[in-house]
């Protein structure tokens, strides 16, 4: 039997549980009926130029399949979805009832970034580029499907950030767009590039509600050292900004790298244990800073054991006490650092030390050949 034309409207309206698919579309059919008019069995192919299911558009679609009893067995089945080429196969069960079960899994390759981001309301706004592959999975019923995704990509990029080696598997429920359903993604990346800046081996893991965002963990090696985190973000009410609670761990950090990325003109020297807070609003973030650097060389100055605590906002923050040791003397400061776009970074000291070795404050200041200065000081 051969036909042409098929409303899958129409379709849809025969079988009460395939409503809630809001499938359109053509459909062209070739089909092999066997069996007894009580039990028939049928097998053929189906076609469209263009279907849509769930507010999802496919385009050059096929498919291979089997009906015997309630289930329908689709052995194969191929379309084009957002440019990406999309395989796979599935079977559909208690076909006449009110609520059929789906269960497909397959691939889709030359997936285009921004045209996936389009349909996730929290992405659709990043002006993503680049192009992925995945393995994906759809089961449930027409009104509760859930799906998950293993996307992998070998770059990414938006206008601030690139991403390389990237790979994500992510768990959730098909929604409308414009709705934000729960979501569970797990990631990692060989590498992610934010303006100067640059981390490896990143990995973690997000949640989504429809409080917000949730950050169970994440890590990353930056600047020779590594970083391990968690946090949340707060959906804000109506109009109102999103709350931040976030608390990073760092340890072995280098500073000649950082301030290379900050763009200072003296670079600073040494490795860093940091943690840090991130509070307030998106609007108002709020930072809270503790750090400890064995050695510490700056503007030809060496100082120990140096110690800080720093709280404020990213582009502008106090640091309040400072402390640091030179030979069998001590250091005490207080400090500002503000940044504002398009100029350096701006460090403020105000400083009081006791019995400060010369010979070691000085040990970074000397031009080859030139002996350092011997005695001891106070300084205010």
């Amino acid at each position: 039997v051969k036909a042409s034309s098929i409303s899958l409207e129409k379709m849809s309206s025969r079988f009460s549980g395939l409503k809630a698919l809001e499938g359109k579309g053509s459909l062209r059919a070739e089909l092999n009926l066997s069996g007894s008019p009580k039990a028939p069995k049928v097998q053929g192919r189906i076609a469209s130029d263009r279907l849509v299911a769930k507010g999802e558009t496919l385009d050059a679609a096929s498919a291979n399949f089997s009906l015997s009893g309630e289930t329908v067995t689709v052995n194969s089945f191929a379309a084009r979805w957002q440019q990406a080429a999309l395989t796979g196969s599935g079977t559909i069960g208690r076909i006449r009832s009110d609520s059929p079960s789906f269960n497909f899994s397959g691939t889709a390759r030359g997936i285009e970034a921004g045209g996936f981001a389009s349909r996730v309301k929290d992405l659709e706004t990043m002006q993503l580029s680049g192009t992925g592959a995945a393995d994906w999975r759809v089961s449930g019923t027409a009104k509760d499907l859930s799906y998950g995704v293993t996307f992998t990509s070998g770059r990414l990029e938006t206008p601030d950030l690139r991403v390389a080696g990237l790979r994500a598997d992510v768990k959730g429920q098909i929604q409308e767009k414009g709705e934000s359903g729960p979501l569970d993604i797990r990631f990692s990346s060989e590498a992610a590039v934010f303006g100067k800046m640059r981390a490896e081996a990143i990995s973690g893991s997000l949640d989504r509600t429809k409080e917000g965002l949730t950050f169970p963990s994440f890590s990353a090696r930056l600047a020779g050292g590594r970083v391990k985190g968690s946090g949340r973000l707060v959906s804000g009410k109506e109009k109102e900004p999103a709350k931040l609670d976030f608390k990073v761990d760092a340890a072995g950090i280098g500073l000649q790298t950082l301030s290379s990325w900050a763009g200072l003109k003296e670079p600073v020297q040494g490795k860093a244990d940091v943690s840090v807070t991130l509070g307030g609003t998106t609007k108002e973030p709020l930072v809270g800073v503790n750090a400890s650097i064995p050695t510490l060389q700056a503007a030809g100055l060496k100082l120990a054991d140096v110690r800080l605590r720093g709280t404020g906002k990213p582009s502008e923050m106090t640091f309040d006490p400072v402390s640091a040791s030179i030979g069998g003397g001590s250091v005490t400061a207080t400090g500002r650092f503000r940044s504002k776009e398009g100029t350096p970074l701006s460090l403020e000291f105000n400083a009081k030390g006791t019995d400060l070795d010369l010979k070691t404050l000085a040990s970074g200041m000397q031009a080859g050949g030139e002996a350092p200065p011997s005695g001891k000081i106070d300084i205010s």
